[in-house]
Parts: C-alpha cells; structure tokens; sequence
C-alpha cells in the first residue's frame, strides 16, 4: 500500500521523500528500534512449549493440533491489543478452559521474557512514548491512512502522534465506530468518486467465474492495468487465477504474498525430509520422486518406473527402491544422491549442523529450469520467484536452528534429533511469506481486499461472492465467547465479538465494491469444482440499481485438444491394418466402452493404455469390487442353502493377497458393505423359493460369430454370469451388478436408448451357442439394496419368474431388441475397424469420474 500512494502521489506531480510514507510497522520500528517483538516463527514455537509447560488436562488431545496452537496465539493477541496481558485473562477466567488458557498465557509470558522477547504491542507503547517525549522533529502534518479498527496500543500512539504533530488526520469509513472521541471528527458528505451501477454474474463453478472474468478483460479493449480482481479469499481464488489468466494470455501480478512454504520448490524440499525423517515409505517418496522438482520427474523413466513400483507396493526404505530402479539411471542416480541419508532419521546433531545438511542436500536434488536468451517475461517472473524462494529456504534452515538454540535446547552444542529440527523447520516455513518483485505496469492487478483499500480502478471485478467465502464465517471463540467477552469489556478489556467480525466483512465488502470508477462486476459461483451446490452471497441481496443477472459468456470450444485429437477418423492405411490386428474379436464391455466415446476406446482397447497403479489402501475400485462379487456368487448359485459369507471371506481374503491390498479402516468399511448386501440378496433368494428353471450356468464363457452382410464376419467373446433355461429351451440370463439401484435404472435406460448393449449381445450369444429361445434378460443390483431390473418375456415364462420393476416384454418387442442391438453393435464395430477415434463423450459424468483418458483428449467436464 504504501508503495502505491508513492506512485499515485507522483502521477499527480507530488513529489515525497519515499521515508516519509511509510508502514505503521516499519514507523514504530524507528521509534522503538531495541523492543524485540517474536516473529511468527518464534511465536508458534514459543506458544507449543508453552502448552506443553502448562500441561492442561482439558487441552492434551488436541495441544498436537497446529489449528488449536493457532487458535490460542490469535488469543493471546487479542489479549495483548486490548491492554491486557495472562493477569486480565486470569482474572476473567471462570471455567476449567479458560483457566488452562491463561495457564497457558501465562507460560507463555514468561518464555517471551527469558529469550528476551516483549509482548506484541509493545513496541507501540515505546514509540508512544518516544513520541510524547521528542517529538516528531520537523515532521508537522501526519496522516494515517487504511485503518479499519485501532488496538489500544495503537490508539496510544495516535494520540501521541495528534499531542507531537501540528496536524494530524486520521481517515476512517464513516460506518466505524469513533475510537478517539477527544480529537475532532469531520464527516465528508460529498462523494467524489464515480459509483457505478454492478453487474452481478452468475458462473457454474470458480474455474468458469475466472473464466468469464477473462473474457469480459478481453472483450473490453481497456489496457490491462485499468482491471483489478478484488479476492476475499487469495488461498482459494489466487491458483486458479494463475491458471485460467496463463491459458488466456492475460498478464497479472498478484499484489499480496504467498507463505514460503507453498513455493512448489520449497514444498518439494520439505516433503523430501519429511520422507527421510520417516525411513522413505514407498508410496510418499514415489510421488515425490514424480514431482517437476525432482531431478528425475516428468521423464519417460520416471512414468515406467512409477507403474513399476505401484505393482510392489507396499514397501518402504532406500533399498526396496533402488531394488527396481536399476534400469531407471535417472531415477538410480537420485537414489544414489539419497543413500547418504538413509542414517539420519536415527542419527543426533547439533541444529546448525542439521541446516547445513539440509543446505547441501538442496543443491543436489533441485532440479533448476533452464533460462534460455528468449524466455518469455513470465517466465522471468517464475526465475525471480524460485530464486528468491532458495534464498529464502536457506535462511530458514538457518533460523529453525535459532529457534532450537535460543528458544528450545538453550545451548548451541545440544544435539537434537532430524524429527526435531524439521519441527522448527515447519514453523519457519509456514510463517515466512514470498514476494516476488514485479515492476511490470500493464498487468490485471489482483487485490487482496485489505490491498484494495488504497485503489481506484475502471473496472473492478469482486471474486468469491459466495457463502462463508465473501463473507467469511466468523464462528464465536470457543474459550472466550460473546457473552464472556461483553464481560471483559465492563473491565476495560475490549475483544472483539463475532457481531463485530460480522460487520467487518459488511464494511469490507462495502470497500471492495467502490474501488471501481467505471464498471463494477460482481460474480459468483453456483457450484464447488465437484458439484457441491454453493450459497450466493447475502452481501449481493441488498437491492443496487440497474443490476442485472447475466449469464456466463458461451465457452467457444467444448474440447481443446491438440489437432491430432479433433480428428474423426484415422486416415492411414497401416494404421487401419494395426486397429484390425489388435481387434481379432470384440467384448460387450468393449462395444459399451465405444458408445460412450470412441476415443476412451481407442486409448484402452487399441492403444491398451492404462492408468497408473493404484496405491495398496485405494486399490478396492469399483472393478474389483464388483470381481469380488461376481466370484462369489458364481460358487453360491451352485447351492443356495450354504451361506455366502464363508465364500465371501475367502474371496476377500484370495484378492487382497493377490493384489497387495492393504487391510485399514477403508478396506473394513468395504468388506462390511460387501458382506451386508451380498447376505441380504442370499435371503432374498432363499425367501423367493426355488426357481422352476431346467438348466442353469454361472460365469459362463461364450465365442460366437455375428455374420455382418457389409463386412468380415464380427467374433464376440463373452462371460455371462448367470443363465437360467425354462422348459426345453427358454432361456433368461442375469448380469449381476455391484451397483445402486440409480445405477441399473440407467443401464436399462441405456438398452432402451441405443447406449448399452450388454445384456442382449449375452442373450444373442447363448441364443447362438446353445440354440435356446430368447425370454428375457435382467439385470439385478445388490448394493445398498437389490434392484432387480429387466425385459422379459411373461407369456413364455412360469409363474413367479417376473419380478417387480421387471419390464414384461411380447416375445416379438424382444427379438426387435435384440436385432435392434446387433444391427447397433455391427455399425459401431465398422467404425472401429474404420479407424474413428473421435472425442465424442456420451456422458460427462462418467469422463469425470471414471476416465483415464480426460486429461488426453481434454474434454470440457
């Protein structure tokens, strides 16, 4: 801020000394130079021992919590800017928390003053002072300016300031309560800046809202700096910013700093000693090894080494991994560089000589991006950023060995444990934010709201107008309610309430919507990423003149993809003679896999290409849950009367064995789901009664020919799990699905609809192979319920077959189907061996969560 009122004042041919506009920090600074307030580093690290000193039995679950130690310190200031220290918060204090607290307090108070450290605040009261006692020199007229609310400190310090200076003004939002009643008080009744009407948008998820922002930047024709992004929440909205802006080619410079701890370079260091700490566990230092930052990430090596070693997982230690790395040199070099550390985890040093390690470790196994003569400007903004965060990184290690020395072990020779140095690592990282220098002027700036206090813009855009992000919850403080800190005021001990925390967000919405001075934008958001329905903010309900609801501007393509991609068909005669060769016969599921987009067919059935292992805790996926139970009752439909749940366990058992699966809470919660709904369908079927079929089959492979008159002969290959023959040869099969009751409803839809083709290319099989009369196909769901869906035939069929929900079918209306499907599956079957590979998604939902290939073919989800 202060920055900008220098360049705002010299545009306007006012010329200031750049000392004499300054931040109230660095001005106390100057008047109370020898007062050593903690940085936030030593404030954490201080506020843990001091939890652990107090050693509170309401506390001890929840003292490990980073959050409660936040909590607590946030407390402790709140304390602290009201004038009163672990005393006043004694004396408030009446039930068992909120003494453990000013227990705590307390501690902590005297760990401050045994490192020489003073509370925050004091140095305020020094500058005051100083103030009060030399004056201001020759500095006559003082304006403060950008304060919302005044601590009892800086309020001191005002008054100072107004009793040393000739003039002082202090400017404040009229809707803010008067905090020096004694000084003047001049209300402005004239509004100089222009107050456009808003526009509010409305967007289907934060992606499209930055989306429609960047268009709206494009099609407006200003220059880039006449725009401004207002962000309540820069944690949330400031990634996706980056990303969607770089797509667009739209410059931005983001006006606020990011914790050092989230440089992805900076991240890659901390999880590599995170993952030395912890004896190199397989799964955590695979996906390190993956990141860009790694020296071998994002290598050809690297992706055939990572499907590798998921099939061994689980195991852990640099020696597991260097076991199948050997014809990886990439990834065996790291390793290599790793072995020497292979002891630290067991090893004691003195903390200086643990940051010189950590040093040295940093320049061996960083990968640094090459900086070619022609590096686009972005790039240069990228290089600066990493540059300054290894400076930054290497002067952390340094600090996080003060902190153990001067506010930990006490002496610099004590040895201490890598566990124990990457603690105080943490806290330093966490508490060290990254600034990027940019001088770049024609860029969209992008505005914390506290940055936005002291800009003007054309054209503002307010990011986040959603429930519990603009504006943010503020839930009351659950050692200090409101009615307790209503108490405390009666003392003279202000904290401030969630009704006060509430107005605030009022009043900082009211500040973000009157920086623009020709157009005002305000859009939001209707859903999470995930489809998780979002709140329009409150703060946008309060009726504005002329404003107007609008749609999101139409995205102009659905699919951005490389050309290769876009195209429909693949034209070269060899690569139609490669698709005929890996396709000698075709599977139901493979036909489906076609109908729902060509392409996901190419990649998995022509190209076989596979998505990466899943780690042993995820491994149970829908697949093989559904395996499981299709096993399972193949082995139970040959007896009825056994019970399942035997079968179930050793088919359990057998998978887990055969894929390395790890047996925790998810897989428990699984095989308790399986075991519910596979023990309920078994009653079921036992209540039903038998069932007057002749003949009947479980897992049953088929191989028949379908004769195409406009081609080579079609060879399908086919498992059915169960079929059932009625008299002499009436045939019905059941496809047995491990899926919701909404699930099979589609897949009937599907085979009403022209998009599902399973059950009846079964039918058409054993009709094929063992001569039978067509009665019916079924599908029956058995998860969180049975769903027993189908078509067939009730006139052929006995009594008692047809269930509820089961669709009864004329013999004719079924032979329709089924040659309704094999007409169907022979002509997507000729566009197959036709080379069509076409991005053509019949169901965007099952892209989203099912696909392996959407980051391929880059589908609009």
């Amino acid at each position: 801020m202060a920055e900008h009122l220098q360049h705002t004042l010299a545009r306007r041919g006012l010329l200031v000394a750049g000392d004499l506009i300054s931040t109230l920090a660095d001005f106390v600074r100057n008047l109370a130079p020898k007062v050593r307030e903690p940085s936030p580093a030593v404030e954490s690290w201080l506020m843990e021992k001091a939890i652990a000193r107090a050693d509170c039995d309401v506390f001890r679950e929840i003292e490990a919590s980073r959050g409660f130690r936040a909590g607590l310190a946030n407390t402790v200031r709140e304390f602290w800017s009201a004038g009163a220290g672990a005393s006043g918060a004694a004396a408030l204090a009446r039930d068992r928390y909120q003494k453990a607290f000013a227990a705590v307090f307390a501690q902590y108070e005297t760990l401050l003053a045994g490192n020489n450290y003073s509370p925050i605040g004091e140095g305020l009261r020094v500058a005051a002072s100083a103030v009060r006692q030399g004056g201001l020199g020759e500095i006559r007229h003082v304006y403060l300016d950008g304060f919302v609310n005044f601590s009892s400190a800086e309020r001191e310090l005002v008054v100072a300031l107004a009793e040393a200076a000739g003039d002082l003004v202090v400017t404040l939002p009229d809707q803010v309560e008067n905090p020096f009643p004694d000084l003047p008080r001049e209300i402005l009744t004239e509004v100089r800046r222009a107050q456009p009407s808003a526009t509010t948008v409305r967007a289907k998820t934060p992606e499209h809202e930055i989306e429609e922002i960047a268009r709206r930047i494009l099609d407006s024709k200003r220059p880039f700096h006449e725009h401004g992004l207002i962000l309540r929440s820069p944690e949330v909205y400031a990634p996706i910013v980056r990303v969607v802006f770089d797509r667009f080619r739209i410059p931005c410079r983001m006006r606020f700093p990011a914790p050092l701890a989230q440089h992805g370079a900076v991240d890659y260091l901390r999880h590599l000693l995170r993952v030395i700490a912890d004896g190199f566990p397989g799964e955590t230092t695979l996906e390190l090894l993956n990141l860009s930052w790694s020296p071998a990430g994002h290598s050809q090596q690297m992706d055939a080494y990572d499907f590798l070693l998921r099939d061994k997982l689980p195991g852990a230690g640099l020696d597991f991994l260097s076991r199948y790395a050997e014809t990886f040199s990439n990834v065996q070099s790291l390793l290599d560089i790793l072995q020497p550390t292979k002891t630290w985890a067991g090893e004691t040093c003195e903390a200086s000589v643990w940051a010189a390690r950590v040093r040295d470790l940093r320049t061996k196994v960083l990968r640094l991006p090459d900086a070619p003569d022609d590096i686009a400007m972005h790039r240069v903004l990228e290089l600066r950023s990493l540059a300054r965060a290894i400076a930054a990184f290497d002067v952390a290690t340094d600090e996080a060995a003060e902190l153990l020395i001067s506010a930990g072990t006490g002496s610099a020779s004590s040895a201490v444990r890598l566990e124990q140095y990457l603690q105080a690592l943490e806290i330093v990282l966490s508490n060290v934010s990254l600034q990027t220098r940019d001088q770049r002027r024609n860029v969209i700036h992008v505005l914390s709201v506290y940055e936005a206090r002291q800009w003007e813009l054309p054209v503002v855009f307010v990011c986040g107008l959603v429930e519990k992000g603009f504006p943010r919850h503020h839930a009351q403080d659950l050692l200090f309610p409101d009615h307790d800190r209503l108490r405390a005021a009666e003392r003279g001990i202000r904290l401030r309430t969630a009704k006060e925390h509430e107005e605030e967000e009022r009043f900082l919405f009211r500040l973000a919507t009157t920086r623009a001075t020709s157009k005002l934008v305000l859009p939001y958001a209707e859903a999470e990423e995930g489809g998780k329905p979002l709140v329009r903010s409150f703060l946008i309900e309060e009726p504005r003149q002329n404003d107007q609801i609008v749609e999101p501007v139409r995205r102009r393509d659905d699919i951005q993809a490389p050309a290769a991609v876009h195209a429909e068909y693949l034209t070269s005669p060899r690569l139609d003679q490669a698709i005929e060769s890996r396709h000698e016969y075709y599977s139901p599921s493979g036909v489906e896999t076609y109908l729902q987009c060509p392409y996901q067919f190419f990649a998995r059935r022509t190209l076989h290409l596979h998505g990466r292992p899943a780690f042993p805790e995820r491994r149970i996926d829908n697949l093989i849950m559904g395996t499981m139970v299709h096993s399972v009752l193949s082995r139970w439909v040959v007896d009825l009367e056994q019970p399942i749940v035997p079968i179930l366990d050793e088919v359990f058992d057998e998978t887990c064995r055969r894929q390395s699966i790890k047996r925790n809470f998810r897989t428990a919660v699984i095989y308790n789901n399986m075991r519910t709904d596979l023990e309920r369908f078994a009653d079921e079927e036992r209540g039903h009664g038998p069932t007057p079929y002749s003949e009947q089959g479980a897992e049953v492979k088929l191989e028949y020919v379908v004769d195409e008159p406009q081609g080579d002969p079609i060879q399908i290959n086919a498992r059915i799990d169960r079929f059932e023959i009625f008299g002499e040869d009436l045939a019905v099969i059941v496809d047995y699905k491990y899926s919701t009751d909404t699930n099979i409803k589609k897949a009937v839809d599907g085979h009403d609809t022209g998009r599902k083709v399973q059950a009846a290319l079964y039918l058409l099989g054993l009709q094929k192979e063992k001569g039978v009369r067509p009665a019916g196909m079924r599908y029956w769901g058995l998860r969180k319920g049975t769903t027993r869906q189908g078509w067939l035939v009730d006139t052929l069929l006995p009594a008692g077959v047809v269930r509820d929900k089961e669709k009864r079918v004329s013999e004719m209306d079924l032979q329709r189907m089924l040659e309704e499907t094999r007409v169907l599956t022979a002509s997507k079957i000729r566009e197959i061996r036709a080379g069509r590979i076409k991005v053509d998604p019949d169901d965007r939902g099952f892209c989203r969560n099912f696909c392996d290939y959407h980051d391929i073919c880059r589908v609009r989800l």
